[in-house]
């Protein structure tokens, strides 16, 4: 098979550095990287039928390898972007640079890209609307293997996104040109046939990597949670909201919004400044909670929202304190909840999925920030809160099955 050239466009702003760190870049690397994480969820979530803890790893790795090479073999596919990106296709970024037309949303953008505006050495990213080439070669390969490579670049594009942020709806692509690929077909359908399209490509991805597996198993048959994040009925859910916004940076801030409030609670407080002027401000569900870390004894509970991603600060003015939950074993926790945007004319219509494996190996902990000394430990967040933001769009929402 001749090497596949597919055109895409960039869609929401894409923060994907070269080697110095700096300058926006899509890298092979990065690209393949992104296509592995896709392949282990569409094949973690066949395997898992079939296979536990490390013999589940042990063949996922097997077949993984197969594909995208290893420290023993070579890759069965090369990946490479034809077209350089060029200075006018980059922007540093500047939140205040994007144009939102609801004023309570404004600072809703800057929630989604947490991160990405700090410090001295503010990030650049790629701009909407840049068209980046990809070239995919094939290397002694059959038949299935392309049909598998192939599958995991469609996950990456129309399910996933590129670059830091990702799971917040940055960094996102959509085809421009239409291919047919042996019974899979690339192409940007209307939004009203758009979650049947999704779901029967995913159908066809899917028994063609239950045909790799070698496992011709079907059945959903594991219970309990998954160790990492797959694509199976039990664990994965899709939603696309019927109610576009107009423009990436509405489609971005309204995302924040719906993601903050859901999170804050709806009680108002109010503070006074050095010059005794009133400021009124919001708090998070869980801030009592977790503010009841410094009282003797130590009250607080598991805070419900740290289900949305770890680590999580709270700062207490009140009490000069402030504390900083992490993962007892792994500080660090990405979010099971992935935003992404289907765009159709500057129509932006957003696209939320669930994965449910397991949060952390470990408990909560609590670490006081100003001694190191003082923390504790809770029991990690169930899946409440993920299901309870999801049940929010259902009524007006596309839903996507396996």
């Amino acid at each position: 098979m001749a090497p596949i050239t597919l055109n895409c466009e960039v869609v929401t702003p894409m923060f994907l550095a070269g080697a110095d760190g700096i300058t926006p870049e899509l890298r092979p690397p990065s690209i393949k990287g992104a296509m592995r994480w896709w392949f282990r969820a569409m094949m973690g979530g066949i395997l898992v039928n079939k296979y536990s803890g490390k013999e589940l790893l042990n063949h996922l790795t097997k077949l993984e390898s197969e594909i995208f090479g290893s420290t023993e073999k070579k890759s069965k596919f090369g990946i490479f972007v034809k077209e350089s990106i060029k200075n006018e296709n980059t922007r540093i970024i500047n939140f205040k640079d994007f144009k939102v037309d609801d004023g309570r949303k404004r600072n809703c953008i800057r929630y989604m890209g947490y991160g990405l505006g700090e410090g001295a050495m503010k990030k650049s990213y790629i701009v909407p609307g840049t068209e980046i080439i990809f070239n995919i070669s094939f290397m002694n390969t059959n038949e299935l293997h392309k049909k598998i490579i192939i599958g995991s670049f469609w996950l990456l594009i129309y399910l996933g996104s590129l670059g830091a942020r990702a799971r917040r709806g940055w960094g996102n692509l959509k085809i421009n040109s239409e291919h047919n690929l042996f019974d899979l077909k690339l192409k940007n359908p209307k939004i009203e046939n758009y979650s049947d399209y999704l779901q029967k490509s995913i159908s066809i991805i899917r028994d063609d990597f239950i045909t790799y597996s070698k496992t011709n198993n079907n059945e959903i048959n594991f219970t309990g949670r998954p160790d990492f994040s797959m694509i199976h009925p039990k664990c994965w859910e899709l939603l696309i909201e019927k109610n576009p916004q107009i423009g990436f940076e509405n489609a971005l801030s309204n995302a924040g919004f719906l993601l903050r409030n859901f999170r804050e609670s709806n009680i108002k407080h109010k503070r006074f400044s050095s010059s005794g002027k009133p400021i009124h401000y919001q708090i998070t569900r869980d801030y009592q909670n977790v503010k009841a870390f410094f009282n003797n004894p130590k009250q607080h509970k598991t805070p419900t929202c740290s289900i949305f991603g770890l680590p999580h600060q709270y700062q207490f003015q009140s009490k000069g304190e402030k504390v900083m939950i992490i993962g007892e074993k792994e500080e660090r926790r990405a979010s099971p909840l992935l935003f992404k945007f289907v765009e159709q004319n500057n129509n932006y219509y957003l696209m939320l999925q669930s994965f449910k494996s397991k949060f952390i190996s470990g408990n909560l902990k609590f670490e006081n920030m100003n001694n190191i000394n003082d923390y504790d430990f809770v029991m990690p967040p169930n899946y409440n809160e993920i299901d309870n933001f999801m049940n929010q769009f259902k009524n007006n929402s596309w839903e996507v099955k396996l």
